[in-house]
């Protein structure tokens, strides 16, 4: 555990959750970083245990050494470590973990690099090595795949439907005059729709009525009068494969720039 504790400060584990999530200091007794890492740790223990019982994983070890000053076993309830995993969550656990990652590049460490240039990291990831001569500078790009843009896609297609739905109800009560008037209508609807994710079919149809007058019906009352009214429905098909496959197949480009400090020293700026 005490080793893990030392590669976690070498990928500055702590300070980049941090950085990367939502939280106010004022109201947390512990960092969101220091409960993940509780989280971290309690992986290296003897038994690993569900998140109620992570508290129990330091009950008798040196708290101040692995987490700081003031810190005890106590402090790790179920409740905070949930908060922590929402905030994750919320802040992009896959992007977080590639920050992570990729700090393991600033750090001159052999078997730091071993760990995180392995086949599995290799195949997310194409890292991009260009010198740049002004001031001497090292730039080095990172390309990665991340489930980002999986949630985001989620919620787009949650969002469009409703929103579809919506506007289908619109102008499913309208009623057109002629046919013209519906088939624009239609067409329309289609082009503002024409870069969801999801597909839609419009249809134009009408519908005739008879009517005979008003008043009373004679013995021989006159032809009955036809009135046709026209109408748009909008059939939701669901989900273009394509399209959603060619949102979520993308990578994301991120740099960072290495400058050579004092020899083998390292400044890390993303």
């Amino acid at each position: 555990m005490a080793m893990a504790l030392q590669y976690a400060k070498k990928l500055d584990f702590v300070e980049t959750i941090n950085r990367s999530v939502a939280w106010d200091e004022k109201q947390c007794n512990l960092s969101p970083g220091q409960l993940a890492l509780s989280i971290l740790l309690s992986t290296f223990a003897d038994v690993r245990s569900p998140l109620y019982h992570i508290k129990n994983n330091f009950a008798h070890m040196d708290t101040a050494f692995l987490f700081g000053p003031g810190v005890t076993g106590d402090d790790f309830t179920d409740d905070a470590l949930a908060r922590t995993l929402d905030k994750i969550y919320a802040a992009g656990s896959s992007r977080l973990f590639s920050k992570i990652a990729l700090n393991g590049y600033k750090v001159k460490d052999d078997a730091l690099h071993a760990c995180y240039e392995g086949q599995e990291f290799q195949e997310t990831i194409q890292i991009v090595d260009a010198e740049k001569n002004t001031h001497a500078l090292t730039v080095r790009l990172f390309v990665y795949r991340s489930n980002e843009n999986t949630l985001r896609i989620e919620k787009r297609l949650k969002k469009e439907e409703e929103r579809l739905q919506a506007d289908k109800a619109v102008l499913e009560k309208k009623v057109f005059a002629c046919a013209e008037d519906a088939e624009s209508a239609a067409r329309e609807f289609a082009g503002a729709k024409h870069r969801n994710l999801i597909d839609i079919e419009t249809t134009v149809c009408s519908k005739t009525t008879e009517t005979l007058g008003r008043g009373r019906i004679g013995k021989n009352p006159g032809p009955a009068k036809t009135k046709t009214l026209w109408y748009v429905n909008v059939r939701i098909i669901g989900p273009n494969e394509k399209r959603v496959r060619q949102a979520q197949d993308n990578w994301i480009l991120r740099g960072c720039i290495l400058n050579r400090v004092n020899g083998n020293n390292l400044q890390y700026k993303e």
